[in-house]
């Protein structure tokens, strides 16, 4: 098990994929590298860059993925753009339902975005990677915790992480509360043999402290 508690997403994102390189190899022979592993961030970098629009319905995310994640293309962007903004607003608008439902309800241990379907449990079709997240507010704060089955190291990882904490950032202010503890916890955080070569690209780029520092210096 890997657990991280880390000063800001960024670190703790490094930190894990670290801890992941020494782990023992597993049974599944299509992964290089996997461990279950809880990250808790204490701050969300450059939140300005990603967020939820809420009156277009969309995600927005601006990061400088090339600088840091050379090796993904547009299209991944552009695709876990339209997924995400799909899931969040375009089935049922999750976002709309858990503002009424905290602003009615905020003493509720129930509040629970689901993105999971039973019909996922086919393997010969894709499966969403992130389960649920745990909405619950605790003496003026609201606290997020994510779970996923599975997170790939390399990068949707890292834009997960992102993702759900601009989710937090909106649901706090819509109901008026203050953000607070953001926990994410994955069932399988996994490298895959098939993509070694990007792996060992991220692993040479976190060793370049200057290609990292312009995030952490905000």
């Amino acid at each position: 098990m890997i657990i991280i508690q880390a000063k800001d997403n960024v670190s703790a994102f490094k930190q894990a994929f670290f801890k992941l390189w020494g782990m023992p190899a597993p049974d599944d022979e299509e992964l290089v590298r996997e461990s279950p592993a809880i990250l808790m961030p204490d701050r969300f970098l450059l939140e300005e860059r990603v967020g939820l629009d809420i009156p277009a319905k969309r995600l927005v995310y601006d990061f400088p993925w090339q600088q840091y994640f050379p090796y993904v293309d547009n299209e991944l962007i552009t695709e876990e753009i339209r997924y995400w903004s799909n899931e969040i607003f375009g089935r049922g608008d999750k976002y709309g339902e858990m503002v009424n439902y905290l602003r009615d309800n905020p003493t509720s241990k129930r509040a629970i975005v689901n993105f999971w379907e039973d019909e996922f449990k086919d393997l010969s079709i894709g499966a969403s990677c992130l389960v649920s997240v745990f909405f619950r507010i605790d003496r003026g704060r609201l606290n997020a915790h994510v779970h996923a089955r599975v997170s790939n190291a390399s990068f949707l990882f890292f834009m997960d992480l992102q993702v759900m904490r601009a989710f937090q950032n909106v649901i706090a202010e819509g109901i008026g509360n203050e953000v607070g503890e953001f926990i994410y916890f994955t069932s399988s955080l996994h490298a895959y043999i098939a993509e070694k070569q990007k792996l060992e690209q991220l692993r040479s780029l976190f060793n370049k402290e200057s290609v990292w520092q312009t995030l952490n210096m905000n």
